[in-house]
């Protein structure tokens, strides 16, 4: 099939007009978003040929970075367009790990030619479809090779009827192994990944509710199963009080192992164990391990690489840690939680005008996002730029008012900036916020150390660090690392601490 820029492809009652860049049904218009326009062009100039999924990304999104689920929601849209959300696959056919195939009848037609509003089909010097370019739901259009004789065709029709209810009506109700046909679900499933990515704990809770009503549509939705994973692991890791840590661990572990159960090869639900093995197991081996799996299966996924740069960067490994957040940030510019990471890596290299830039992008796209907020609050504060660190910081404590974990975060970066701008009197009401709290006492036994060190006080510090140490699995990243205890770093009984806690 030869492409002309004036031609119109025909399937069905379809048109599909280049010049005007417009699908139409028996003459009246369909709506299409451009890249679901070039996507069924793509398709269909293949002319019944397999394309592959890298191939439709390159050539969609060629000098961007995207996650493969940009293409699914493309061709959920082109099949909606085509009227099949609740009528099988009639023109786009999945090849489970690979891509999709148009398999219907394509006739070429030139655009000018018109007669009383019917189109004259103009004749192409096309080689004869393949085998696989039968159209599944009807056998009238289907192209027979000359040396078929009508008695063989008559004799073979049984078999190619049963194949075509097969195509039509049974294989487009089977779930693809780890992805869904059902739109319904893949719409729940897009609008649970849009709230998990906020990351506060509105979204969170919505992502779940989403997830598992993507799991009703289709029991056999493993990336929902993994989505749904990794929003709990998410919520415990975070703390957020609608759900006990514990019991947001086990559900993470529970629905990441169904989504396996389903689909071994599901990146998204190694990517989600990772979270638990790290947090709930104080495991950064198991973790990274978990993790690595992940990246194997999906190099392109941004998030694998941002948990495995987490990972890196809590045993230490900074540089390492941050040439993984930055292969995630590539992959997802956009990203709040990648953007936010970033900075807070940039923060504890010491860089900290790389930082500052870093949270502030994110802050352009979203003003309040809190993770940014925290980061940049610290930085401002090493930049010696007091004021505006705690004018930062109450901003997001008030935000965060009663967010357990999160607001915790708020409390010992606003009390600390306040310890080390002078502010001792606000220093000190913080420490006594922070010993009232109910929930995560040696937490927050942990923060008050921090503004202690912030004040000076370091025999109080360490105190509080020693009385904290029982709870500890694994070293505190912020005591390793944070510039903030830079004090107690310089102190002997640091070393003896941490001697006496991991033989270091």
């Amino acid at each position: 099939m030869t492409r002309r820029d004036n031609s119109v492809y025909e399937f069905g009652q379809f048109r599909l007009d280049l010049a005007e860049k417009a699908l139409s049904k028996d003459g009246k218009f369909v709506a299409l978003t451009p890249k679901a326009f070039d996507t069924l062009l793509i398709l269909i100039e293949k002319g019944g040929r397999l394309v592959e999924k890298e191939e439709l990304m390159k050539r969609l999104w060629p000098d961007t970075f995207v996650e493969e689920n940009s293409l699914s929601q493309n061709i959920y849209l082109v099949r909606k367009a085509l009227g099949e959300e609740f009528q099988g696959s009639r023109y786009i056919e999945t090849v489970p790990k690979r891509g999709y195939r148009f398999t219907a009848p394509v006739r070429q037609v030139s655009a000018g030619d018109m007669t009383n509003g019917t189109p004259i089909l103009v004749a192409e010097n096309e080689a004869p479809a393949e085998p696989h370019a039968l159209a599944s739901p009807l056998l009238a259009p289907f192209p027979l090779p000359r040396r078929i004789s009508r008695t063989l065709f008559l004799a073979l029709a049984p078999a190619l009827t049963l194949l075509a209810i097969w195509l039509v009506w049974i294989a487009p109700r089977r779930s693809v192994v780890g992805f869904t046909e059902n739109p319904e679900a893949y719409q729940a499933y897009a609008r649970g990944l849009f709230f998990w990515n906020k990351r506060t704990e509105d979204g969170l809770s919505r992502s779940i509710g989403y997830f598992n009503e993507a799991i009703a549509k289709d029991p056999r939705y493993a990336l929902a199963w993994a989505g749904l994973a990794d929003a709990y692991a998410v919520t415990g890791y975070l703390r957020y009080k609608f759900m006990p840590a514990n019991d947001a661990y086990r559900k993470a572990e529970e629905a990441a192992t169904r989504a396996l159960e389903i689909d071994r090869t599901m990146a998204e639900a190694y990517t989600a164990l990772s979270v638990v093995r790290a947090y709930r197991d104080s495991d950064l081996p198991g973790a990274e391990k978990e993790i690595k799996k992940a990246v194997a299966l999906k190099e392109n996924s941004a998030t694998a690489h941002q948990r495995y740069s987490i990972y890196l960067r809590d045993q230490g490994r900074l540089s390492e840690a941050l040439i993984e957040i930055q292969r995630a940030h590539q992959l997802d510019p956009l990203s709040l939680t990648i953007g936010s990471n970033l900075a807070y890596i940039h923060y504890l290299r010491r860089d900290y005008d790389q930082a500052a830039n870093c949270a502030q992008r994110v802050l352009e796209t979203e003003p309040d996002y809190f993770q940014s907020l925290i980061a940049l609050g610290p930085t401002l504060q090493q930049q010696r730029k007091y004021q505006e660190a705690i004018a930062l910081l109450e901003k997001v404590r008030d935000q965060q008012k009663g967010k357990a974990g999160v607001y915790y975060n708020a409390l010992e970066a606003l009390g600390h900036a306040y310890a080390v701008a002078g502010q001792r009197a606000a220093a000190e009401r913080i420490i006594a916020e922070l010993k009232a709290c109910p929930e995560d006492r040696d937490d927050t036994t942990y923060r008050q150390a921090l503004i202690r060190a912030g004040l000076g006080q370091l025999d109080k510090a360490f105190a509080l660090l020693e009385a904290n140490s029982d709870s500890w699995t694994l070293p505190p990243v912020g005591l390793m690392l944070d510039p903030r205890f830079d004090n107690l770093r310089a102190d002997p009984r640091y070393e003896a601490l941490m001697s006496k806690r991991f033989g270091q």
